[in-house]
Parts: structure tokens; sequence; C-alpha cells
């Protein structure tokens, strides 16, 4: 049995955790906080013999809230009443896990401290132990931990399909997209740009990507083609084979556990840094970039293209504003197809990706209006997000900025994970799976 609230079951996993083989956690007995008229308080935990490595003392019972309201001071301060006045002199502790840190001099929660109600905020736990595993700063709000739940027990029905942007691979040293796009305007030209420089032309262009691209292609002369200079900039900076990015681990994991409901990968990106891993772990992966038949082996499209480090894997990529005009034009264009059947009949979990993508947007619109004339489920695609990657700029009403872009991205059928620093993703990956 657990607890019904996933803050709870995050604190009750851990303070199980850290319990020796003699120290238990359990939830109160209805018996035992029984009043005189028959009445009972339960909290969420309760530990008869504490917990000593963090400090937990016996017969101690546990309250754990995202946040503190009026209503849970009301319950604590109830609480305590109630063993006060029916269980005098039996030793019962009173604590209250919270998510979020409050300030403790706070008049209304300095109450609470008089009465000898202990106040632990769950980072400091995560920090004392040394195994914070950047999962607590996903606790935002019981929305969040809502979506969460729902994405795993999507994920663990399947079929699943992940859809992989720049943002993993920049995991691992390769340049997100804009910074792909200006270095390669400072490698064809041979000159040095200032950033500023660089962010005017950017913005001469409209600020799109595939307006640039298509200025990037224009700059190109002589035999040298576009495919060569990204392969230059796109592997500058790797030296080595090896996969060290926690993130492409962390998917390449999931998809090595759990075989039977992973059916494939699209990727966005020109590497093959997902293949790599893949066969590290030993499953062996297909790289398809100009078919749609994968054979007997895990599939991962590249739809925009493949440029391998050694030059092995080519293909014409997807760049600029006329390659997506070729994507339009035709509709039953392998990729096209690949991301119409994964959107339409798998879970879909994005990863690294802006989801400003024109043509990946197109196809969610195209999906999601299938699926309402079909009265299909609401959600079947998440999105994995950064705050400050998709608000990088916005300095006010930043939350109302964001609440913004999960309304625009729930209207194409895609419900946001929105996480603090990018080394929660892959600890937050672990949990579609793992307990």
């Amino acid at each position: 049995m657990i607890p019904y609230n996933y803050a709870e079951e995050e604190v009750f996993a851990f303070i199980k955790n850290q319990c020796s083989n003699d120290e238990t956690i359990t939830f109160m007995p209805y018996d035992i906080l029984r009043g005189l008229n028959n009445e009972v308080v339960v909290p969420d935990m309760y530990l008869p013999k504490g917990c000593h490595k963090l400090g937990i003392k016996p017969k101690t019972c546990i309250e754990v809230k995202l946040n503190l309201r009026y209503d849970t001071l009301d319950r604590m301060r109830s609480m305590d009443d109630f063993i006060r006045t029916n269980l005098p002199g039996e030793g019962f502790r009173l604590m209250l896990v919270t998510i979020e840190r409050v300030d403790k001099k706070q008049y209304s929660i300095s109450g609470l401290v008089s009465r000898s109600i202990e106040i632990v905020c769950y980072d400091d736990w995560l920090s004392q132990i040394g195994n914070w595993e950047g999962f607590a700063s996903t606790l935002l709000g019981e929305d969040v931990l809502e979506a969460m739940k729902s994405v795993r027990k999507s994920f663990l029905a399947g079929p699943n399909t992940f859809f992989l942007g720049a943002g993993v691979s920049r995991s691992e040293g390769l340049p997100d997209w804009k910074g792909l796009l200006l270095s390669l305007i400072q490698k064809i030209t041979g000159k040095y740009y200032k950033e500023s420089d660089l962010d005017a032309i950017l913005k001469a262009n409209g600020n799109s990507s595939i307006i640039l691209g298509r200025y990037i292609r224009s700059l190109i002369t002589g035999n040298t083609d576009m495919e060569n200079y990204v392969r230059q900039v796109l592997y500058r900076n790797r030296k080595e084979r090896r996969v060290n990015s926690k993130t492409i681990k962390a998917i390449c994991d999931a998809v090595q556990y759990n075989r039977n409901t992973v059916k494939s990968i699209i990727t966005y990106n020109y590497d093959d840094l997902i293949e790599q891993q893949l066969s590290a772990i030993g499953i062996d992966a297909a790289s398809i970039f100009d078919s749609h038949e994968p054979d007997n082996r895990f599939p991962v499209y590249h739809v925009h293209g493949i440029l391998d480090q050694e030059g092995l894997k080519s293909s014409k990529i997807v760049l600029s504003e006329d390659d997506y005009h070729e994507q339009y034009r035709r509709p039953f264009l392998w990729s096209n197809i690949e991301q119409l059947h994964a959107l339409q009949n798998h879970n879909c979990f994005f990863i690294g990706l802006s989801m400003m993508d024109p043509n990946l947007r197109r196809l969610l619109d195209f999906t999601k209006s299938e699926e309402n004339s079909k009265k299909q489920r609401e959600y079947h695609c998440f999105a994995f997000m950064r705050k400050g990657d998709v608000a990088k700029y916005i300095h006010d009403y930043k939350r109302q900025f964001l609440d913004e872009q999960e309304s625009i991205l729930a209207n194409l059928g895609v419900r946001v994970i929105w996480y603090e620093e990018h080394d929660d993703l892959p600890n937050i990956l672990n949990k579609l799976y793992k307990e």
C-alpha cells in the first residue's frame, strides 16, 4: 500500500530507504490515536522506532505537505491538541515535512514550533543524506505531480516512442540549434562575429531558425555543401566516441528495460549518439534516414537526416526554410508517415525539444483534430521542458508566460512536465518506470 498523494509517496520511499532493518515506517493504525469519544486523528505515516539516520525520534507521527496553508496549520494544531488531551504521557511526537521551503519565523508557523511540532524541509533531508537525485525540484505543485503520475501510467502501459531534440545532444557537448546556426555563419564566411552581431543577423531573419537556415545556405559558394560544414561544426568539441551524458543513458536505459513497450525513437538530431549508447548496452539499433523499413533492429528514425562523426552515415539534412517546404509539399514522405504513425498510435515523450519545430506542430495539430473527431484520450503526448529555456528572456510575468505556453501545447494535445535544472532530467526519466 502506498500513500495516496505523490508527494507523500516520494517522502515515504525516501524515509524508508534511510531506516535500518529494525526501524519501520508504516501507516498509523486507527486504534493508536483513538480519543475518548472514539474519534481518531490519523497522520500520513508513523515511525514507532524513529529513524536514527534522519534524526527522527521514536513514536513520531509525520504529516507531508507541498506547502503550508491555513488548513494545514489548523490540522497540525488539532492533532497536537488531540494527543495532549487523549494520550498524555504516551510520548508521541509530531513532525511536519514540507516540499516547499518555509519561513519558521513566520507568526503562524512559529506557533507550531512553540508546541514542539518539528518542521522539516524535504530538500534539507536530501542534502543532509547526500542522496539528492534532483527530483525534489520538480515537485512544483499538485498539477505537476498529477501529470507525473499520468506520464508513468501511460509509459508502463505503452506502446511508446521517444521524440528527441537538440537539448539531448547538447548534454553531450554538441551545440544547440541556435549555436549550430550561428557557428555555421562564422565557419562559412571565415569571419569572426561578436555575439551581438550574430543575434542581429538572427533578428534580421525574423528570429526564425529555418529562415536563418535559408540565409546560411545562400552564403555557400564553391563545391562544399551544407552537410560538410554542419558536420565540422557539430563535432568540433567532441573528441571521443564514448557517451557520458546521463540524459542519453537514461533514455537508452528506458529502451533496454522496457523493450516490450518502447517501440522506436524519432530524433531531429543529425548525430548518432543514441545509437552509440544503445550499442554500448547491447541493443542493435538501426539508423533510419532514407526509408521507413526498420528490419528487425530497434529503429531510430532520423527525420531531419543524419551526419555521424566518422562520415560513415550521411544524408541530405533538413535545416532551412525550403527544406521544410519540401516536407509540407510531400505529405507521404516517409519521415512524415513515421511521425504521424507514432503520434496517432503511441504514447509520445518529447525530450530536449523547444516544441517550436513548424512541421512537428503541424503534425500535432492534425493528430489532435483527428483524435477529437474519434473522441480518443485527451493526453498521450508529454513534453519535458526546462522553465529557464522556455522563458529565458522573460523577466516580468514569467509564470503567466509559462502558463500560456502550457495552454498552447495542451491545445496541440501535449502535456508539459516542467523541471528546473538540466541535471534533474535524467532522474525524472528514470521515474517513468523505476519505483
